[in-house]
C-alpha cells in the first residue's frame, strides 16, 4: 500500500478545490486500491477529469448533462472515476455509487489492466480509458495526461 500522505499531497495538487476531509477520504480509498504511486496518480489525473472529485458524482447524484448518459437519458457512468459498466467486474452501480472504496478498487484494476495490454505505458492506458478511438489531442485526454506528468513529476523515480 503506498502512504496516503502521498495520495492527499497528489490531490491537494491537481485539485486544490477538495477539502481537507474529502482529500483524505478519497486519498486512503486511493492509497488501499492503488499497487503504486503511478497507478495511484493515474486515479488522480482520472478523478479529476471525469468528475472534478464532486461528492454528487461520487454518489451518482449526476445532473442532466452528466455521467456519459444514453439517448434515454441514463447514466452510462458511474462514481467519481466515472467507470462504465464493461469495468464493474460483476458489481452493480447502485454497489459502485455507494462505496467509493469499490470504485477505487475497479478503476486501479481497469488502469492496471489497460497498461498492461499497451506495455506497460500509463500514458496511453489513460488515452484508452477515455475511449480506443479518442486521440492523444483530444480535450479530455490532454488535461488527463498533463495532470498525470504533473504529478509523476512529484515523483520521477516512481
Amino acid at each position: 500500500m503506498i502512504p496516503v500522505a502521498a495520495v492527499v499531497a497528489a490531490i491537494a495538487l491537481a485539485a486544490p478545490w477538495v477539502s481537507r476531509e474529502n482529500r483524505a477520504r478519497y486519498a486512503a480509498d486511493i492509497a488501499a486500491a492503488a499497487p503504486n504511486v503511478v497507478v495511484a496518480n493515474a486515479m488522480v489525473a482520472t478523478a479529476v477529469t471525469e468528475s472534478d472529485f464532486r461528492p454528487a458524482i461520487e454518489r451518482c447524484e449526476c445532473k442532466d448533462d452528466e455521467c456519459d448518459r444514453d439517448a434515454n437519458g441514463h447514466a452510462q457512468a458511474v462514481g467519481l472515476f466515472q467507470l462504465h459498466w464493461y469495468h464493474f467486474n460483476g458489481h452493480t452501480a447502485e454497489e459502485i455509487c455507494g462505496s467509493n472504496r469499490l470504485g477505487a478498487e475497479l478503476v486501479a484494476r481497469t488502469l492496471s489492466g489497460l497498461a498492461a495490454r499497451v506495455g506497460g505505458d500509463m500514458s496511453e492506458a489513460l488515452r484508452v480509458y477515455v475511449g480506443t478511438s479518442v486521440r492523444r489531442e483530444d480535450p479530455r485526454v490532454k488535461r488527463r495526461l498533463e495532470l498525470f506528468d504533473l504529478l509523476m513529476g512529484v515523483h520521477p523515480d516512481a
